[in-house]
């Protein structure tokens, strides 16, 4: 009896455990796809891999994991060594080496703050080349008394994906679509690759939303402007922000004259290090140009920022209206991120100043030609990429 009952008790514990790892199996499985799939879409790479694919085979990198840019811009740096770079926040990445005649490097993205900026020229330092020019892109709520660009929380995408763990993640991109099913299995067997005239794709953004960064650093929409993805229409997105005081439009009064004087030294440590700083204010639609002037004091510091930095002569060239430099809202890929056409603009507008001294770096006939070619678009040269092909992606009509 005995015997028995213990014969059944180690059946029952058998089939238990056996059931167990049966279940367990599709997690198991899924697993690995998952790993599979994070490394055949460069997402799990190191950015110093993904920097010398980049430099071989060119293509563009967009994390769906990572929204820190900091270290794969140093690793960019590091192994290219520009002469010139444009240095600021997301805003100062649409420059690229179209137009300059030395090697050229966006390191846009990073400088998010002055902060942000102190930290770069640290690491920039400790890798012993500074490059010959700085083209410093300003962001005017770096000065915001009320603003603190610390205080960075964690999305409910982030949260869930921290929950999941590496191997899962993509269980997120599935539920949300942003994968389909077959080319999940696909990249994970096979590591295909976007089919031709698209660019190869490292990291799940640039594959799936045709977002991320070229070999030059400089930053790739083409999602947007082909329409692919929803954009911010209208500028609503922008609109609503200023409005309601959040992101980059906190309500605030008064301009930092700490924050003023902290980029003050950012400036004079990068020149201390040997490269000669211009430095900039990017342009804005005019909807949130007018927008901010309809808040009224709720965002006084605006101007009391742009004519701070002008007394303080920290602002070399101020770009905030786009019809200053022949720019229209038609070259937005946003309210505040100017297209490629924008940014060829930006660099023409200093490079044609003798006080620049930037006309020595680059080809100006050949930007006067680029932009004569594309004005009034995004793209420099998106008809490379027939037959996909750049449309009023943002509602204004705009002529394609």
């Amino acid at each position: 009896m005995t015997a028995s009952l213990s014969v059944r008790r180690e059946t029952t514990a058998t089939r238990f455990f056996v059931g167990v790892g049966l279940g367990l199996l599709p997690a198991v499985a899924f697993g690995v796809l998952g790993l599979l799939f994070l490394r055949n879409t460069y997402e799990s790479a190191s950015h110093e891999d993904i920097v010398a694919t980049q430099v071989e085979k060119g293509g563009i990198y967009g994390s769906a994991l990572r929204d820190d840019f900091f270290e794969y811009k140093v690793a960019l740096f590091r192994a290219t060594k520009p002469r010139i770079v444009s240095i600021g926040s997301s805003r100062a990445w649409g420059i690229q080496q179209r137009g300059f005649r030395e090697p050229f490097v966006s390191l846009g993205g990073p400088v998010r703050s002055v902060k942000d900026g102190e930290r770069l020229l640290a690491s920039m330092r400790a890798e012993h080349h500074m490059p010959e020019v700085v083209l410093f892109a300003i962001d005017y709520w770096w000065f915001n008394d009320a603003w603190n660009p610390d205080d960075k929380r964690s999305s409910y995408k982030e949260e869930v994906e921290d929950v999941l763990g590496k191997p899962f993640r993509p269980a997120m991109w599935l539920y949300t679509a942003k994968v389909g099913v077959r080319d999940f299995v696909d990249v994970s067997l096979h590591a295909s690759q976007v089919p031709a005239p698209l660019p190869p794709a490292y990291g799940v953004l640039a594959r799936y939303s045709l977002h991320g960064f070229a070999p030059d650093g400089h930053y790739s929409y083409l999602g947007d402007a082909f329409g692919l993805i929803a954009p911010d229409k209208h500028f609503d997105q922008a609109v609503a922000q200023i409005r309601k005081g959040t992101s980059r439009y906190v309500f605030g009064r008064h301009a930092s004259q700490e924050r003023v004087e902290r980029f003050r030294a950012l400036v004079r440590g990068f020149e201390a290090a040997g490269a000669r700083v211009i430095t900039y204010i990017p342009p804005v639609s005019s909807v949130v140009r007018a927008e901010i002037a309809r808040q009224g004091e709720k965002l006084a510091y605006v101007q009391e920022t742009l004519e701070a930095l002008h007394r303080e002569q920290l602002a070399a060239y101020d770009f905030h209206d786009p019809t200053s430099i022949g720019g229209t809202d038609c070259e937005f890929i946003d309210g505040y991120h100017g297209g490629e056409v924008l940014n060829l603009r930006i660099v023409r507008a200093i490079a044609s100043d003798p006080r620049s001294r930037l006309a020595d770096h680059v080809d100006l006939p050949a930007i006067d030609q680029a932009i004569a070619h594309a004005s009034g678009h995004v793209l420099v040269d998106g008809d490379r990429y027939a037959p996909y092909k750049e449309v009023d992606f943002l509602d204004l009509r705009c002529p394609k």
